[in-house]
């Protein structure tokens, strides 16, 4: 008990230390592509949900696309595998 006790504890402290600064964006309901900057057209953004798609189909293999307004202080590294660990 005290084990499993400790694993959650420690998961805990890891999830809040790579959460912390930075705000993970809400994953998309409608595919895959989340833009807050608005930096794509919406054909774009159709474009790269219909090219995703298919390539999940075939090859079983997930990407998502984020843009977001400012990393907060974080490595592109730490905020990608904020979104990823939290999506």
């Amino acid at each position: 008990m005290k084990y499993c006790i400790f694993i959650a504890f420690a998961a805990i402290y890891a999830f809040s230390y790579t959460f912390a600064g930075f705000v993970v964006p809400t994953p998309p309901t409608d595919g895959y592509v989340v833009d807050e900057v608005g930096v794509l057209t919406i054909e774009q953004r159709y474009t790269l949900n219909q090219t995703i798609t298919a390539l999940e189909t075939t090859t079983k293999h997930q990407i998502g696309i984020v843009f977001v307004q400012s990393l907060q202080d974080r490595s592109i590294e730490e905020a990608s595998l904020a979104v990823a660990r939290s999506w």
